[in-house]
């Protein structure tokens, strides 16, 4: 599966303002985006509040998006 960069919370509201107006398809769209790892996360922490944890969710995916990347950056000085 192609992995999707984590979503801003500016479109995280958009797909939830669109889906209050009748319009699910990219809130659907990006809660699949998500592992089911990060979303037990956020719903441990903050309960039902699906807004919160979709945040905790995208904050997870951008933080292990930053390690990896520094990661990959360590190996190539390292290799070297």
């Amino acid at each position: 599966m192609k992995r999707r960069a984590a979503p801003s919370l500016e479109e995280l509201q958009a797909a939830i303002d669109a889906a209050e107006a009748g319009k699910g398809r990219k809130l659907a769209e990006l809660v699949k985006s998500f592992s089911v790892e990060d979303l037990a996360a956020g719903f441990s922490k903050h309960g039902p509040r699906l807004h919160h944890v979709l945040a905790h969710a995208v904050g997870r995916k951008e933080y292990r998006g930053e390690t990896a990347s520094l990661r990959r950056e360590w190996r190539r000085v390292t290799k070297g």
